[in-house]
């Protein structure tokens, strides 16, 4: 069974129409690994990691990408394989520890943060986020943004969009961002937001609300993101490689990004500021997939009834007509809901110029897929979602 979606939903998204509703090669690497989820070894007699390698060669050879790492979760099985190099000069091959912006996939993150917060009772979904962001906005801009509530900034509903943030606002297409977002910058932005003329509760998916979310974040807790990131996802997660900013030992992972565009052109990594909490998040493999395995597991508990746990960020979703025939999307805090007849995905991606991602699991079945590429495309989600549902058909 072969799935076939817009594409992948940094695509996808682009083709969301406006009616919404609330609802409660010779590069090929050779890291090849299998284990339990409780990090023993164990039988790889279904051949889920020779499936895996054998795919991620063929994708790399057809798309000519330089780098890709992919790990895919069956049944408490966990396994990992890459194809490529760090650059296309170097014989260092990648792995699942190797280090690649995940671009949107960044909200997925932020979301977790920010459900973390709500859970300690920190911040109430349904507060107006000019509450906590009041010491830093003028009286106007209070009264401008008075209605709009947390829960709508994250689920793409506030009636702030990407233009609000200069930081995308003054982005030409294709051109990498290197100067930064800094708190000032933002804080500008936000003063500066003129609401008339916007239909409020309309649904268009936006970067710079996260922004937003990360500072209300701060603001709350007198801690930067990178803390937060820190005490919320990485620590509870086992993620050490998941980072705003990389330390020297990291950089020496990290893969070479080239244009989507032009797959002989590198493009230098996003510095985004704090833009970084929708945006330019770092990771791994290896990390998400210890994310992966613990979010879809509070999924499970969730389903038998269970309270809504910080990885739960789908228990309220807006849900948004898509053009062209695709039906619905449900859109939570991070994460996506998109309807599919082996079950609900769960997935969030992201394309940068370079650097692509994707992070998709189905919790009916307990199987997941990440893939992470330093150079993007259409078909990154599509394999994605492709690789989950052979996944679930090949080992069921």
């Amino acid at each position: 069974m072969k799935y076939t979606a817009a594409g992948p939903m940094a695509f996808l998204v682009l083709a969301l129409g406006g009616c919404t509703s609330t609802q409660s090669s010779d590069e090929v690497s050779q890291s090849m690994q299998i284990t339990s989820s409780e990090g023993s070894s164990i039988s790889d007699s279904e051949g889920i990691t020779h499936d895996l390698q054998r795919k991620i060669s063929e994708i790399s050879e057809q798309e000519n990408i330089p780098a890709i790492s992919a790990g895919v979760i069956y049944q408490g099985a966990i396994a990992s394989a890459s194809s490529g190099a760090l650059d296309r000069e170097s014989g260092t091959l990648v792995g699942d520890d190797s280090i690649y912006q995940t671009a949107s996939l960044s909200k997925t993150l932020t979301g977790i943060i920010i459900q973390s917060l709500i859970v300690d009772g920190r911040l109430d979904p349904k507060g107006p986020i000019a509450t906590y962001l009041s010491p830093l906005l003028t009286a106007d801009a209070r009264k401008r943004l008075g209605s709009i509530t947390l829960v709508q900034l994250m689920q793409h509903r506030s009636g702030i969009t990407d233009k609000d943030c200069t930081v995308y606002r003054n982005r030409a297409e294709g051109e990498v961002v290197q100067s930064g977002y800094t708190r000032t910058e933002l804080v500008a932005d936000l003063n500066a937001i003129d609401m008339s003329g916007r239909t409020p509760d309309t649904f268009e998916y936006t970067s710079c609300g996260y922004a937003v979310a990360g500072l209300v974040g701060e603001i709350v807790t007198g801690q930067d993101f990178d803390a937060l990131l820190r005490q919320y996802v990485t620590e509870p997660y086992d993620m050490p490689d998941t980072v705003v900013t990389l330390n020297d030992a990291q950089k020496s992972r990290l893969v070479t990004a080239y244009n989507k565009r032009n797959r002989s052109e590198a493009v230098l990594p996003y510095i985004m500021g704090k833009a970084s909490p929708g945006s330019a998040i770092y990771s791994t493999v290896h990390d998400l997939q210890n994310l992966q395995a613990a979010q879809m597991k509070a999924y499970r508990e969730f389903k038998t009834g269970r309270t809504a746990g910080p990885l739960i960020l789908t228990k309220d979703v807006t849900t948004a007509s898509l053009r062209q025939g695709f039906g619905q999307a449900a859109f939570g805090s991070g994460l996506i809901i998109l309807p599919h007849p082996e079950g609900p995905f769960y997935l969030h991606d992201g394309d940068l110029d370079g650097f692509a991602s994707v992070y998709v699991f189905s919790p009916k079945h307990n199987a997941g897929v990440v893939i992470l590429t330093g150079s993007g495309g259409q078909w990154v989600t599509e394999s994605a979602i492709e690789m989950l549902v052979d996944l679930i058909e090949e080992h069921r």
